[in-house]
């Protein structure tokens, strides 16, 4: 844990000591009390077995307590005010933390991939890109890069659907990490080729016997 976060965190732990301290209160006098239901029991018979107040059994285990307590209430309101400034504290801290986390170097692989088949398209080419970086440093499973690769693949050579540029990332992190082969490179090279529109223009007035307005292919 950080200092900046540790130190907050010291001084509510101390805080929340002193709270139970204070709800404990001190001990004012000598006299029984009904643990149930705080009723003094001075003054009544030894021989009385029950609580004139709520009837519960005083031969019980600790059924009867020593000593008539009170809080100790200035206590109690400053540690529960350096508490509350703790926890304000450590909560601004944490969420300051918190935003400058990629927290998507922390997912599963299943969650990065269902936001790779989602319909949100910042989040589809954020999963692709630490899917990417995770096969380049080698820490994302064989099974489930070998799977990506596939899909991508074939994603790539299926002209009815549009080519997403993260598929191509996906491709080349492997590629540079020299787990994607010859053959394949070859193969995402020229599907990438075939992948790409050309449009030839050419410009108007190149005959002197005709004229093209627009000419394109």
């Amino acid at each position: 844990m950080p200092t900046t976060l540790l130190l907050p965190a010291v001084i509510a732990t101390v805080a929340i000591i002193a709270i139970v301290f204070a709800l404990r209160g001190r001990r004012m006098d000598q006299h029984p009390i009904c643990r149930r239901c705080g009723f003094d029991l001075f003054g009544k018979p030894e021989l009385t077995k029950v609580c004139g107040e709520c009837g519960s059994d005083l031969n019980g285990r600790r059924a009867v307590r020593v000593g008539r307590r009170e809080k100790r209430h200035r206590l109690l309101w400053v540690a529960g005010m350096v508490f509350l400034a703790c926890a304000g504290w450590e909560g601004r801290l944490g969420w300051q933390a918190g935003k400058s986390t990629d927290w998507n170097q922390h997912k599963p692989v299943f969650w990065l991939e269902r936001d790779v088949h989602g319909k949100y398209v910042p989040a589809r080419d954020i999963a692709l890109a630490e899917l990417a970086r995770r096969i380049a440093v080698g820490t994302l499973p064989k099974d489930r890069e070998a799977a990506l690769l596939n899909e991508a693949f074939a994603l790539q050579a299926d002209r009815t659907r549009p080519w997403i540029p993260g598929w191509g990332t996906l491709i080349e992190a492997a590629q540079n990490a020299h787990r994607l082969g010859a053959d394949r490179w070859r193969l995402y090279l020229f599907q990438g080729i075939t992948t790409v529109p050309l449009v030839l223009d050419v410009r108007c007035g190149v005959s002197r016997f005709f004229r093209l307005d627009s000419f394109r292919c």
